[in-house]
């Protein structure tokens, strides 16, 4: 498995564009459904999936994080990889996840 770093924005619109500028890309992203430190189209979740998709292609796995189902299945649709609930989720089965996810290439 390659290096793990990991980098909490609580802006959306401050994600999207420092990873616009960095060559390192993320692995995973959690993104929450309604962000509403944000502004305009990138307080919906679903938008910022459809955005980092297009930025970041399939090579890294999106996570659709929020309390509201409704607004991981509209994230699910947008492009999103795998839904996790909060604050219920089951957090071990995230991580299992994530991480089978991220050693499917070793």
């Amino acid at each position: 498995m390659q290096d793990s770093r990991v980098i909490i924005y609580t802006k959306a619109e401050d994600a999207v564009k420092n990873i616009e500028k960095s060559e390192d890309k993320p692995s995973v992203v959690l993104v929450d459904g309604m962000l509403e430190q944000d502004n305009g189209e990138y307080q919906n979740g679903a938008n910022v999936v459809k955005k980092l998709r297009n930025l970041l292609g399939n090579e890294v796995i999106i996570v659709a994080f929020s309390s509201d189902d409704e607004l991981n299945q509209e994230m699910l649709s947008a492009g999103a990889d795998v839904e996790f609930q909060k604050p219920t989720g089951n957090f071990q089965k995230l991580v299992k996840e994530l991480e089978d996810r991220l050693n499917q290439g070793d």
